[in-house]
Parts: structure tokens; C-alpha cells; sequence
């Protein structure tokens, strides 16, 4: 018997998957394997047009560092301008610099503690999950763990199912 044509069950909510499913189809949570290289872990043709920003020149791009805004809103809610920056919600022990997205709704919205982390390189800014529970998206197309990706100024960063846009001016003023 091949093992290929079994189906894949998710540790998660334990239903069936194609064999080779890189995300349950029902819950959404990441299977775990580290032969992947891929870019993300599935194909998503069916984006909504709320996972893309269409006119970022109203909101207001910082002179120095990145500006985190609610979807939606033109105000920032948060601007910082360091090299490393944790997404997620802070508690009280950590002394990372830390965007705390529970002021807007982090917990409800299913975002982890220490959900992602943002790193300015020389000529790039770069984006990585760190394992949180319910994935990190960008423009619409799930992040694998612990592995970056580009972070283009105007991108819609979606945190469990709370939807940020990152702008930034770092690389010009660097």
C-alpha cells in the first residue's frame, strides 16, 4: 500500500487533508515540515480585494522609521524606528521593542504574544512568523515559520484576522 494516496490529518481540529496539504483546508493551521521551498504554504488565487492597499498616498509615510496603521484608518497608531521590531502582544517581562497590538483588539482578533518580527537589512525591510497560532499573512498569501520574507512599504500585513499596513521611509534614509 502507498502511504502518499492516505490522507493527511490535522493536529489541529483532526480532519482529513489532500496528502500533500501544506495547510489544513479546514482550520487554516500550518503542517510542519522542513523539506519545504516553497514561498508560502499554499497557492491563494481567490485573494479578496481587501488583502491589497490601492492608494497608500493618504497615509502619511514617516520621515524616519515604519508606521503601523489599522486597515481602513489614516492614522498610525504606531511609528518606530529600530532595526528589529516585535508584532504581537507585550507582556510585562519582555524587553524587546514590541508593537502591542492589544490596545486594538489583539487577543479577539487571534493574534500571539510574540506573533511576528520585522528586521531592516541594508537595501530591504524582511518579515518572519514566529509560529504563531493563527499565521501571518502578506497581501493575502500565508507566511511560513521562521523563514523572512519581503515587507514592501504599503503592504497589508494580516496578523491572525486583525489586517495592519506598514509603511516605511528607512531605506532612503538610511
Amino acid at each position: 500500500m502507498e502511504t502518499t494516496s492516505l490522507p493527511k490529518f490535522c493536529p489541529v481540529c483532526k480532519l482529513p487533508n489532500k496528502p500533500n496539504a501544506l495547510v489544513c483546508d479546514s482550520c487554516g493551521a500550518v503542517f510542519v515540515d522542513l523539506h519545504l521551498g516553497d514561498e508560502t504554504t499554499r497557492n491563494m488565487t481567490d485573494r479578496r480585494a481587501t488583502d491589497f492597499v490601492r492608494n497608500t498616498g493618504e497615509l502619511n509615510v514617516p520621515s524616519k522609521g515604519m508606521a503601523f496603521f489599522l486597515y481602513g484608518k489614516t492614522e498610525p497608531f504606531a511609528v518606530l524606528n529600530e532595526d528589529v521590531i516585535y508584532l504581537g502582544r507585550k507582556d510585562k517581562e519582555s524587553t524587546e521593542v514590541f508593537v502591542d497590538l492589544s490596545a486594538v483588539d489583539g487577543f479577539t482578533q487571534g493574534v500571539s504574544r510574540r506573533h511576528a518580527m520585522i528586521q531592516r537589512q541594508e537595501n530591504r525591510v524582511e518579515i518572519m512568523d514566529l509560529h504563531s497560532s493563527n499565521g501571518t499573512f502578506l497581501n493575502g498569501a500565508r507566511l511560513l515559520p521562521e523563514k523572512f520574507y519581503e515587507l514592501k512599504s504599503g503592504t497589508v500585513v494580516q496578523l491572525g484576522r486583525l489586517k495592519l499596513i506598514a509603511i516605511y521611509s528607512w531605506i532612503a534614509n538610511r
